[in-house]
């Protein structure tokens, strides 16, 4: 194995892809618990939403919302209504939109990118919906697709966070760290407290620029916001030094 593809290789283990419906794997749950209800809301929202039945969707993933793990993705549902509601978007691109997010949860990709296209078709400036089909492009490792749906949502709308991190992504997957590390410097400057940011950008400091200074400082910010599982794995690794008191056995 040459050294780009190992370098892509570290990238794909460390790097984190947001997208604006998230598509995550599944915490382990208890029947009976919290969690258990509020992932049966998230996907009941889900439910109703491709069915067109906005108002029960909308409380469905208000409940969803009550639980860490969900919040995000449930959070992001909910935008996508409010968009609806405020006549942003058709009712018929949000059915569409929300059918690829479940085929994406589902893991059906192709069907995914059918149905963010549909959205796409029916509303050119909807820039979520090439965010999530670039993500579905990247399931699929066709990387130049997803760059390019990327970047349209970034023409839409500049101030994208997540479509300059999941573009960063894309670059780091192909080996071209530089616009990769600018993507995730200017999701920074958008948003100084995204850690998914921090901690992508640390990574390839490490990795590519060998710059474990820069690197680790990144990781340690990422931290400071709450994301710490790469700052301690860095750790553990021997790439970044451990911080008095600080638990890495995690």
């Amino acid at each position: 194995m040459n050294m780009k593809k190992i370098l892509r290789f570290i990238c794909s283990l460390f790097l984190v892809l947001q997208i604006t419906v998230t598509s995550y794997s599944e915490p382990s749950v208890i029947p009976g618990t919290k969690n258990n209800v509020t992932k049966t809301s998230y996907y009941t929202g889900l439910e109703y939403a491709i069915h067109g039945k906005f108002q029960k969707a909308k409380e469905a993933f208000e409940k969803a919302q009550k639980n860490t793990r969900f919040a995000a993705a449930a959070g992001n549902c909910l935008s996508v209504i409010k968009r609806m509601d405020d006549k942003e978007i058709k009712s018929d691109t949000a059915v569409h939109f929300f059918r690829g997010t479940d085929y994406l949860n589902k893991n059906r990709v192709d069907d995914a990118i059918t149905e963010f296209s549909l959205a796409i078709f029916i509303n050119l400036k909807y820039a979520d919906a090439y965010n999530s089909r670039g993500y579905a492009y990247a399931r699929k490792k066709q990387y130049n697709e997803a760059i390019k749906d990327y970047s349209k949502a970034i023409e839409i709308q500049p101030d994208y966070i997540r479509a300059y991190n999941n573009r960063g992504n894309m670059y780091c997957e192909k080996g071209d760290f530089d616009p990769a590390v600018e993507d995730y410097t200017k999701a920074i400057h958008l948003s100084p407290d995204n850690a998914d940011a921090y901690n992508n950008r640390g990574f390839v400091y490490i990795v590519k620029l060998n710059d474990r200074k820069a690197g680790c400082s990144d990781l340690r910010k990422a931290c400071s916001l709450g994301g710490c599982r790469n700052y301690k794995l860095a750790i553990q690794k021997g790439l970044c030094q451990k911080p008095e008191g600080m638990m890495t056995d995690e």
